[in-house]
């Protein structure tokens, strides 16, 4: 199972933000000689390398700083939290274990905007017992809906 979370604090000269994600499915595919890609698979996200190594420090590296436009623009990472299209998971399933492996991260953000005092927590659907046509688990929810199904979002209130 998936996990996202995000703990935001006011500095005086913004805020700082900890963003952790864990257990984030990654699926990893070659076209050609040197064209490699990781998908995210909970959250849409694609990143391009040159070579496996390459492609998985561009995957941790984009993700570190999509999030941080997240944060700038949005103030929480909520928007970020949206599963890959529903082709790129019954490919996911259809290719059994091979080119895909799991991120987990945890990133510091110094701002200079604020984003309030806020937490955020987010865990992934978990899926049905059984199996779907294609011999893979069957999704709780269709393929276009699987993700982060439970979102807890908590603002701070202001002190009195």
């Amino acid at each position: 199972m998936a996990n996202a979370a995000q703990v935001s604090r006011r500095t005086k000269a913004g805020s700082v933000t900890a963003v952790s994600l864990g257990n984030l499915r990654v699926f990893i595919t070659q076209e050609g000689d040197r064209d490699w890609y990781a998908q995210g698979i909970e959250i849409d996200y694609l990143a391009q390398g040159d070579s496996l190594e390459d492609v998985q420090r561009s995957f941790e590296r984009g993700l570190e700083l999509t999030i941080t436009e997240h944060l700038k623009k949005l103030g929480d990472i909520k928007h970020l939290l949206r599963p890959a299209p529903p082709e790129v998971w019954a490919e996911f399933f259809a290719r059994g274990p091979d080119g895909k492996f799991r991120f987990s991260g945890v990133t510091i953000h110094e701002l200079a905007v604020d984003v309030g005092e806020k937490v955020l927590a987010a865990h992934t659907t978990q899926p049905r017992k059984g199996k779907a046509a294609t011999g893979a688990p069957a999704p709780a929810a269709p393929l276009a809906q699987l993700g982060f199904g439970a979102l807890a979002y908590y603002q701070a209130q202001a002190a009195a």
